[in-house]
């Protein structure tokens, strides 16, 4: 007690003081102001997304917020997975609305750390977003691990994916494997921040391009018109560059040479996701990071399945 009024203090180190007449006044830790400008953040960044697609970000929202329900799932974790995804969303958005320019200087910062830089001089609402992210992944990696260089490569992903949308060029086989390495990187910074025993590149190493393969397959239709083609150069030639504007997506997957590759790699991308389902089937038990995995990985297997049904 201080005077008349009583002190308590809570595991998060806010301070309560309960007044005789019943009013509550609260002194908050720095780290707990940290963590609610956090949270107010994230749901500032959710509200404008469900603004923009309330089915696709309503059912986000559901995971991202009543993730701590499950169990075996902690609050705290949860707070990494939505400050990071934000982030990463931003990011991504803010490159749709200003592409990388090919001459001259970029609108936004390539490297990770000048990009951070860059939104802590101007104030922006989602630096403390990307601060707080990153130092709790380096804070909770293994040895092995390099948080900062996988956000860095999914950063890669997202400015290579602005670049060809207005150059419309195709990559070579190993470029594209390349890219969807890169964009998995999401993947393996979930490992780390749930605290998982499993890694990408040491339990199931053909994740990336097994997803990148089918999701790709799923939406050629809405890439294809913005210039995206993830078929390699090898099977399509030139024509992901020089015919995007007179070729639909419909008679470029029915060409062919085309059909013969998207059957073949579905095939083979199939057969990936089940090795992995296997692989990493004894550490669903208990480790969040393998729960959230093999549920990804089955609904990328049913995506593959309906896609090879549609086409038969």
């Amino acid at each position: 007690r201080v005077g008349a009024h009583e002190v308590k203090t809570d595991s998060e180190g806010v301070c309560f003081c309960i007044l005789q007449n019943y009013d509550i006044m609260i002194f908050m830790s720095t780290s707990m102001r940290e963590k609610l400008s956090i949270e107010k953040t994230c749901l500032t960044e959710l509200k404008a997304l469900i603004a923009r697609d309330p089915m696709k970000y309503g059912l986000l929202a559901a995971g991202l917020y009543l993730g701590p329900l499950m169990p075996g799932i902690d609050r705290e974790d949860m707070r990494l997975a939505r400050a990071a995804y934000f982030f990463a969303r931003h990011i991504d958005d803010s490159l749709d609305e200003q592409p990388p320019q090919h001459s001259g200087d970029r609108v936004i910062e390539t490297q990770l750390p000048r990009y951070m830089s860059q939104l802590e001089r101007s104030g922006h609402r989602i630096a403390p977003l990307g601060r707080y992210a990153l130092s709790e992944l380096a804070r909770r990696r293994e040895p092995d691990d390099d948080p900062t260089n996988d956000f860095q490569r999914l950063l890669d992903a997202m400015y290579f994916d602005a670049d060809r949308s207005a150059t419309h060029h195709a990559m070579s086989s190993a470029a594209l494997s390349q890219y969807y390495g890169n964009t998995m990187r999401a993947t393996n910074l979930m490992l780390i921040g749930f605290r998982s025993r499993l890694r990408q590149d040491v339990h199931f190493p053909g994740f990336a391009d097994a997803v990148g393969t089918v999701y790709s397959a799923r939406d050629f239709s809405i890439d294809w018109p913005r210039g995206i083609c993830n078929i390699p150069r090898e099977v399509i030639g030139s024509v992901c560059m020089s015919s995007v504007s007179t070729l639909d997506a419909q008679t470029i997957m029915h060409e062919p040479a085309v059909a013969a590759w998207q059957a073949e790699a579905l095939d083979s991308a199939q057969n990936t996701l089940m090795q992995t389902r296997k692989a990493i089937e004894s550490f669903r038990g208990n480790d969040t990071g393998a729960l959230i995995v093999d549920l990804f990985t089955l609904g990328a297997l049913r995506t593959a399945r309906a896609i090879v049904r549609e086409a038969a």
